[in-house]
């Protein structure tokens, strides 16, 4: 397979491709991001529960 040639063929493909990454890896972040920050607070919850259920 000559990679010119098909970098040539299909170039536009390819930069469509390369210009949707950073949107596409934002996106995953952001999920990735706010998945975690749910995750923290459901555990800090749970930390604050069981520390009052101690002090008590």
């Amino acid at each position: 397979l000559n990679l010119n040639h098909f970098v040539t063929q299909n170039r536009d493909q390819i930069l469509l491709a390369v210009e949707d990454i950073p949107k596409t890896l934002s996106q995953h972040l952001s999920a990735c991001v706010s998945l975690l920050c749910r995750k923290l607070e459901c555990f800090r919850l749970l930390l604050c529960s069981h520390c009052m259920k101690l002090l008590t």
